[in-house]
């Protein structure tokens, strides 16, 4: 009589994906934000 043992199988592609997610949604952020106030600056005085 065998007796089958399943292990766990841990995923981490939804965690990789997740964190790339975040860092591109954060350069996106600082490229607007970068646009924005050199916008200002020109239009502002």
């Amino acid at each position: 009589m065998q007796i089958e043992t399943k292990e766990p199988v841990l995923s981490t592609a939804p965690k990789k994906n997740w964190r790339w997610t975040v860092v591109i949604w954060l350069i996106i952020g600082g490229f607007i934000n970068y646009l924005d106030r050199a916008n200002l600056s020109i239009a502002a005085p």
